[in-house]
């Protein structure tokens, strides 16, 4: 087979129009195809009306545990003044939590109010924990088979209970599974915490958590 004779454009002019189509078809068969957006899944919806395995309002199951130096501590001892009951791993958002109650304990306007921390890390991160969060409050650490945390559902952390004086249970964030913490708990924990606490939808409108009087 005999090509025609052409000029040396020519065939320059011939060698680059296919190497455009050559590129043009290579860049069209590696295209994919737009992929759809998946659909949000529904956020599950909450009862107001209980706390995990509780019921707002209910008295908050007692416990005794021990301290990181062997000292035995039960939840009634708190009576009599708001307990923040915390179940901690250690990890960053544990620490982040920690932090929040630091600040808002000291503001103008709390109520007297006990923090107590229920521990899942080894009692060796005890110092650690408190240098990293600035935590200074009581830590007790749960069993090994974490009984204290399955009674209360809080084996995934951080979860956040507000106790009354006399031991009631008012409030409890979400599990971290479907609402990871930030800004959003301190707001929500914030109301049961103040001595003159603002009406329904007023700061904490919007909070997600279970709240005592929610309808």
């Amino acid at each position: 087979m005999r090509f025609p004779r052409l000029s040396a454009n020519a065939w320059v002019c011939i060698v680059v129009f296919l190497a455009l189509v050559a590129t043009t078809a290579e860049q069209l068969f590696r295209t994919e195809p737009p992929q759809a957006t998946p659909a949000v899944a529904e956020q599950p919806k909450e009862d107001p009306n209980f706390a995990g395995p509780f019921k707002i309002g209910q008295e908050a199951p007692d416990f005794t545990l021990k301290t990181a130096d062997g000292k035995s501590m039960s939840l009634h001892q708190f009576r009599g003044k708001r307990v923040l009951l915390n179940f901690f791993c250690g990890c960053s958002f544990c620490r982040g939590v920690a932090m929040a109650w630091n600040g808002l304990l000291t503001e103008k306007g709390i109520l007297p109010t006990r923090t107590l921390v229920v521990a899942s890390f080894k009692t060796d991160y005890d110092k650690q924990f408190r240098i990293e969060s600035g935590y200074n409050g009581p830590i007790v650490y749960d069993t090994e088979k974490r009984d204290v945390a399955t009674k209360y559902d809080s084996r995934i952390c951080p979860r956040v209970w507000v106790l009354d004086e006399t031991g009631r249970i008012l409030y409890t964030n979400p599990s971290p599974a479907q609402l990871p913490p930030g800004p959003h708990t301190e707001l929500a924990v914030r109301p049961f915490l103040m001595r003159n606490p603002p009406p329904p939808g007023g700061i904490h409108a919007g909070a997600p958590g279970r709240r005592a009087g929610s309808g």
